[in-house]
């Protein structure tokens, strides 16, 4: 085995925060995609303007956008959930606000 082959394997060893897939590169392919997604977008959103239901069409291609965005996100290994219930052992973030924290505040002030 060769020392490059080692060290990759000790810093993929060593890196617990490691995604679990690899990020595409933005190459020029997906770039220009991207414009004629983004052309095609305001070609539709022009003829829904002409049928005088623009609103309603940038309303539903908000939704769409923020539902395709956010439903199939890769997570990092051990990486914590913002919900604490799926954390293994109910384990919290740091800096969550706690209930307990909260009252505490109330009662004997922020700095106690």
């Amino acid at each position: 085995m060769s020392t490059k082959d080692g060290q990759q394997q000790q810093q993929q060893q060593e890196d617990p925060g490691e995604e679990v897939s690899e990020p595409k590169v933005w190459d020029k392919l997906a770039i220009m995609v991207f414009g004629l997604k983004c052309l095609l977008w305001l070609a539709l959103w022009g003829l829904f303007v002409e049928m005088q239901f623009g609103a309603i069409f940038v309303l539903l291609s908000a939704f769409i956008f923020l539902y395709k965005s956010l439903s199939n996100r890769k997570r990092k290994k051990n990486q914590l959930s913002a919900y604490s219930v799926f954390n293994p052992n109910c384990e919290r973030l740091d800096g969550t606000l706690t209930a307990e924290q909260f009252e505490q505040e109330l009662r004997y002030g922020l700095f106690v």
